[in-house]
């Protein structure tokens, strides 16, 4: 899935790592591309955010940075920001992968399309997986061959 959604600027996977919650019901979800999305304003970023919610039902994933806590009490930060995230970030994405009991549930604009984008790109890797190689020991103790098949 990862390689799938390294073509998007913007994605956020989510694994559950097997846990068996009682709750628990995806394996793992994917959501990439950005089909519209809001960044926080210092000092109004919940209000924008709750704004960006309420306009549209729909999935958002994003982030929360630790400096927001800055707007909700009465604190300060002084700690340089090497990085320059965005008090917050969300996104509705354009591409949905969830995965659950052995199902594959893609929501997309051409849902087809991202499948056999999948499926080609895992019968790549299963090519590149099956390529063999063989360590060829010499009679030599520090002289080792490697063969790679190509």
């Amino acid at each position: 899935m990862l390689n799938y959604a390294k073509r998007f600027s913007t994605f956020c996977f989510l694994d559950d790592h097997q846990y068996q919650l009682p709750h628990h019901s995806l394996e793992f979800i994917l959501a990439a591309g950005v089909r519209r999305s809001v960044q926080g304003r210092p000092g109004a970023s919940l209000d924008t955010l709750r704004s960006f919610l309420q306009e549209k039902q729909s999935w958002a994933f994003g982030h929360l940075a630790y400096d927001l806590k800055n707007e909700l009490e009465c604190l300060e930060s002084g700690h340089p920001d090497p990085i320059g995230f965005p008090l917050l970030f969300f996104f509705e994405p354009e591409v949905l992968i969830r995965y659950r009991k052995g199902r594959l549930e893609i929501e997309a604009q051409d849902s087809q399309q991202v499948f056999d984008d999948i499926r080609w790109l895992s019968a790549e890797l299963e090519l590149r997986q099956d390529r063999k190689s063989t360590r060829l020991n010499s009679s030599h103790a520090n002289i080792s061959y490697a063969v790679f098949c190509l």
